[in-house]
């Protein structure tokens, strides 16, 4: 709590879509957004911080709600960044969640990274007793003020490399850079140019299938959608090619 998620989420997405105040447990319900990172598609999700109180504690329900969410959220993550305060040298607790979280990885992906950010920067120059710990983990580590930016290019930078990196098979979409994509949708324009030459010159029906299935196929590595072969009768049953 209050280890300036919120104000990570603003900092990087370039937008106030998370409420900030200095009073810890501001974010309850848990919130996302989608944004680009140097080019790359991300969806962020922010959470409440990880907390317990007793059963008769004020608000207990509400917060055992809000961890649940939480939880949920991690569990469909690719990347789960760990803010942790730099000014707080009592760490124990979240240390010791992160350690569970890294060994056992229950409840997350199989090919889920942790990725400890040290936040808030600015409010001490000195590294955290508790840092050769977390390193210890074999985990990123990431240093930053949203206050001052300093880290923040270079926390970006990082976000990008893992956009690259992640399997498309994995995630569920496909995130592919932005040569590939341009390489696969000029393909595509070139393949329909020819089909439309092909046309023009009166060409075989087979000749203009086979580009248009060449241009279909091209753009099925962008979009990841599957063409099907029915999509060649639907075009030629509604157009005269070729003759």
């Amino acid at each position: 709590p209050n280890a300036g998620k919120s104000c990570l989420l603003n900092a990087l997405s370039g937008g106030e879509h998370a409420i900030v105040t200095e009073e810890a447990g501001t974010t309850r319900d848990s919130i996302s957004v989608s944004f680009a990172v140097n080019g790359h598609p991300v969806r962020m999700t922010d959470t409440a911080g990880i907390e317990w109180r007793a059963e008769h504690e004020p608000d207990s329900a509400v917060l055992a709600k809000a961890q649940l969410q939480a939880i949920e959220a991690a569990s469909r993550a690719d990347i789960c960044l760990w803010c942790v305060d730099a000014s707080d040298h009592d760490q124990a607790p979240a240390i010791e969640q992160l350690r569970r979280a890294v060994h056992t990885r229950e409840g997350y992906k199989a090919s889920i990274e942790h990725w400890v950010i040290l936040t808030k920067t600015d409010l001490t120059s000195a590294s955290p007793s508790w840092f050769d710990e977390v390193r210890a983990l074999g985990v990123s580590l990431s240093m930053i003020s949203t206050l001052t930016g300093d880290g923040m290019d270079s926390l970006r930078a990082q976000i990008a490399e893992a956009a690259e990196r992640r399997d498309p098979t994995e995630t569920g979409g496909v995130i592919g850079t932005a040569a590939r994509c341009r390489d696969s949708l000029t393909a595509a324009g070139l393949a329909i140019g020819s089909a439309i030459d092909m046309t023009q010159l009166q060409a075989g029906h087979e000749l203009v299938a086979a580009e248009i299935r060449a241009a279909a196929s091209a753009i099925g590595d962008v979009t990841g959608e599957v063409y099907t072969d029915d999509l060649l009768d639907r075009v030629f049953s509604r157009f005269c090619i070729g003759k």
